[in-house]
């Protein structure tokens, strides 16, 4: 991520009317399933906000590497079943199924398996023009399409 990008996700976070606003995609069905997906800027951008509400400065020296990374993190909880995975890849066009694209990482996130945590390259963003987050439950699958506006968010 870019300087100039970043002090953006910084000028973004520092704006009055964020009120605490998180750059976040919300993910799951309106039911059991919820989560949510960010990226670089919205890592920076959440972290120049709290801040802010703290009445601490926030600079371009204060962005960690880990905050920089190109990396997507995705959260998903399901109150009624176990996640089993996540998944990302090209939205499948009639007859395709589209090949999934694995996470670098994913764990569980408590003992009972119904959270997991997914770590996606933000490279994946620059392979297709659209792309699905498939979340695999003991349920079956869910999948999400993340149109424009939603990787835009991610990068």
């Amino acid at each position: 991520m870019s300087d100039s990008a970043v002090r953006a996700a910084i000028a973004m976070g520092m704006l009055e009317k964020m009120g605490g606003f998180v750059p976040l995609i919300p993910l799951g069905d309106g039911r059991s399933l919820s989560g949510w997906a960010t990226g670089p800027m919205g890592r920076i951008v959440s972290a120049a906000a709290v801040a802010k509400s703290r009445r601490r400065p926030f600079t371009l020296d204060s962005v960690t590497p880990q905050m920089r990374a190109p990396v997507i993190v995705v959260f998903v909880r399901d109150n009624d079943a176990k996640v089993l995975g996540i998944t990302m890849g090209p939205w499948p066009m009639p007859g395709d199924s589209g090949t999934p694209i694995k996470p670098m990482r994913g764990d569980t996130v408590d003992a009972s398996r119904h959270k997991f945590i997914a770590y996606f390259s933000t490279a994946v963003l620059r392979q297709n023009k659209q792309l699905w987050l498939r979340i695999l439950t003991s349920n079956g699958p869910t999948a999400q399409m993340l149109g424009g506006q939603e990787r835009k968010s991610l990068q």
